[in-house]
C-alpha cells in the first residue's frame, strides 16, 4: 500500500521494513467544498467499528484499494442514499 508519515494517504511503516504498512488513518474522507454531496469518505474498520458486527470490516477493502464512497451531506442526498430507518419510541409514562 503506497503512502507514508508525509504524504495524503498517511500510511506507516517500520524503518526496518519500508513499505509494509503496519499503521494508518482510521479514516479518509475527501470533501467537495464546493458540492458538499460530492464528498468521499471510506472507513476501514466499516460502518460499525464493533467486531462482533456483520458490518466490521467492510470497507477494508476499498481502503486498500484507495478507493471511497459516496458521503452524501445534505438532508435530501442523506434521505436518497439510505438504506435503513431507525424509529426510536418513548416508552409510556409511568
Amino acid at each position: 500500500v503506497g503512502g507514508s508519515f508525509h504524504t495524503v494517504c498517511p500510511l506507516a511503516y517500520k524503518l526496518s521494513d519500508p513499505f509494509v504498512v503496519d499503521h494508518g488513518a482510521s479514516h479518509r474522507h475527501i470533501y467537495h467544498t464546493g458540492s458538499w454531496d460530492d464528498s468521499l469518505s471510506v472507513i476501514p474498520t466499516g460502518v460499525s467499528g464493533v467486531p462482533g458486527s456483520g458490518h466490521y470490516c467492510d470497507q477494508t477493502g476499498l481502503y486498500t484499494d484507495n478507493a471511497y464512497h459516496p458521503d452524501p451531506f445534505s438532508q435530501d442526498a442523506v434521505r436518497a442514499a439510505r438504506r435503513y430507518t431507525l424509529v426510536l419510541t418513548p416508552s409510556p409514562a409511568k
